[in-house]
């Protein structure tokens, strides 16, 4: 009986491209050029991933280059897509992340964060009621300016609560974060929805968040409001 042995020789081969993936820096201290902008940052933390988001705005790639004190490394990030390189500093590697992220314009739109009854309270009203808490985190003033608003402070009169809410956002920034946005906006709901809806007589919190001025004169939002 004859027994034959297949030896299979794999050849693995280091692109340039490869190698760099690389970078060298001797300082803390880097910059960040997105499409010929430029903004200073840090090589970052050791043993963690350090991840830029990238807004691609119409699917058209945005060029993302790092710069160090003695090396840079370049990206033309497309939608949808990560890239991944390290920066080595005294012999300690610093792991990146570059995350593409699909961006159109819908993304700015006027969000709404319903928490409660969709129906309308439709209760008698009072007031006006002018309330100047300012910037309240405990916004103490929302309760007695909720009974005034119903005229009462123990009775059946429920209220539909509106919040606005305004955030500039400058899409021609290529270091505006819409993800930041989103996370801005969702927590900022979950905190009106948290305090207020434990209030007494809140039937409903609903919050309205505009980037654009000209979202908030449309009839949606005036429907939401009345």
């Amino acid at each position: 009986m004859k027994f034959f042995v297949f030896i299979l020789i794999l050849t693995f081969t280091v692109t340039a491209q490869d190698r760099a993936r690389v970078i060298k820096a001797s300082q803390n201290a880097i910059n960040i050029e997105i499409d010929g902008r430029s903004m200073r940052w840090s090589v970052g933390q050791a043993g963690r991933p350090n991840i830029r988001e990238v807004d691609i705005p119409n699917g058209k790639p945005r060029t993302v280059k790092y710069v160090t004190d003695t090396d840079s490394i370049s990206f033309a990030v497309e939608a949808g897509k990560t890239y991944d390189f390290v920066i080595e500093k005294d012999g300690v590697s610093y792991s990146h992340q570059i995350v593409g992220l699909p961006v159109t314009p819908d993304k700015f739109k006027m969000k709404r964060f319903l928490n409660g009854s969709p129906q309308d309270a439709k209760p008698k009203l009072h007031g006006p009621v002018l309330n100047l808490d300012g910037a309240d985190r405990e916004i103490r003033g929302f309760q007695p300016t909720i009974d005034k608003v119903r005229g009462c402070t123990n009775c059946a009169a429920k209220l539909d609560v509106v919040v606005i809410s305004t955030f500039a956002f400058d899409t021609s920034n290529p270091f505006s974060s819409s993800s930041a946005l989103d996370r801005m906006r969702t927590g900022s709901a979950g905190f009106y929805h948290d305090k207020v809806s434990k209030m007494k007589s809140v039937d409903s919190v609903e919050v309205l968040y505009f980037t654009d001025p000209a979202d908030a004169n449309t009839e949606a939002t005036a429907k939401a409001i009345e």
